[in-house]
């Protein structure tokens, strides 16, 4: 027996400028975002989020590379991971240049 699937939206509230990429990430089936801001206290904007399936990371991974470094342009961004209340949780940090170049061509 088969059952029509739907992308259910969640009612979420996130900082406005940081709504596309927390789409971006959330759009990876292995990847779910836990918390996220568009600008804390070290200028910097920031996304968590948890792995469920390494590809989705993998594959985020990859496409995050070939978007933000190339012949022409080069952003900025850091990944980084902890371990807290039992979970590994990666972080992508990012200054507001990034940002806004992330929410301006990956729309989801």
């Amino acid at each position: 027996m088969t059952h029509t699937e739907i992308n259910m939206s969640l009612n979420i509230i996130v900082d406005e400028n940081i709504a596309g990429i927390v789409k971006y990430i959330n759009h990876f089936i292995g990847l779910r975002t836990l918390y996220s801001c568009e600008k804390r206290s070290d200028g910097n904007a920031y996304v968590q989020f948890i792995v469920t399936d390494s590809d989705s990371l993998v594959e985020m991974l990859l496409d995050l590379g070939s978007l933000l470094y190339n012949e022409v342009i080069n952003y900025p961004y850091n990944i980084e991971v902890s371990f807290a209340e039992g979970l590994l949780r990666y972080t992508l940090v990012m200054p507001e240049e990034t940002r806004d170049f992330i929410n301006k061509v990956r729309k989801y």
